[in-house]
C-alpha cells in the first residue's frame, strides 16, 4: 500500500511491510483490536472500522473510546442511525473492562496469538505491569515462547511510540488483574 519494502520473517507465512506507519498495517491493527478474540467490540464490522479509519475517527486504538466525539457524523452515515450508534457505544463501553490476556492479544504484537497471550498472562499472574516489563529471558522460560516471538514482544514494549499509545489506551480501560491458579 505504501510501497515500502516487504519482508518474510523466518517461520512465518505472512509477508510484512517494513514501514510500521503503513496505512494498511495501522488499519489492520485497528480491525484486529476490535475482533472477537481481542476486545470483542460487537457490531463493528471490518467495513465500518475501515470507514471510521478513512474518516479519521480511528487513528489509534484509544480512539475507539472517543467515537462519541463523532456521534453526529456517524449517526448520519449510510447504514447507521441512533440505534446502531447506541448499540456500538454499549459494546465499546463493555470492552473497557478487559482481562490482561485479551488486551495483550488485542495489541497485535507479531507472533502473540490467543494461546501465547494466555501463557504470558499466566506467567505474570495477570499483573499488567509485569506483562509490560517481562524480559526476553523470562519469556523464553515460558513453554511455547521462542526466540523470534520473545524478541518481537520485547521490541514492541521497548518502542517509545508504542508505549505512548498504550498509555493513552490504558487510560480508557479497566484491566481486570484477578488471577486464579489452575
Amino acid at each position: 500500500v505504501c510501497e515500502s519494502p516487504t519482508v518474510r520473517r523466518e517461520g512465518e507465512a505472512a509477508v510484512r511491510c517494513t514501514n510500521k506507519h503503513c496505512p494498511a498495517i495501522e488499519k489492520e491493527q485497528i480491525i484486529h483490536f476490535a475482533s472477537r478474540d481481542a476486545m470483542n467490540i460487537d457490531g463493528l464490522s471490518e467495513a465500518t472500522i475501515e470507514k471510521f479509519a478513512d474518516a479519521g475517527y480511528l487513528k489509534e486504538l484509544a480512539d475507539f473510546y472517543h467515537l462519541d466525539n463523532h456521534r453526529d457524523e456517524i449517526v448520519k452515515a449510510e447504514g447507521f442511525g441512533e440505534k446502531s450508534f447506541n448499540n456500538m457505544q454499549k459494546a465499546i463501553d463493555a470492552s473497557r473492562n478487559v482481562k490482561p490476556e485479551k488486551l495483550l492479544y488485542a495489541l497485535g504484537i507479531p507472533g502473540i496469538g490467543v494461546a501465547n497471550a494466555k501463557l504470558i498472562s499466566k506467567a505474570c499472574k495477570a499483573e499488567w505491569s509485569k506483562i509490560e516489563s517481562i524480559t526476553k529471558p523470562e519469556l523464553l522460560e515460558i513453554d511455547g515462547i521462542g526466540d523470534v516471538m520473545a524478541e518481537a514482544y520485547v521490541s514492541f514494549f521497548a518502542d517509545e511510540e508504542n508505549r505512548a499509545k498504550l498509555e493513552r489506551l490504558k487510560a480508557e480501560l479497566d484491566i481486570d488483574e484477578s488471577f486464579e491458579e489452575e
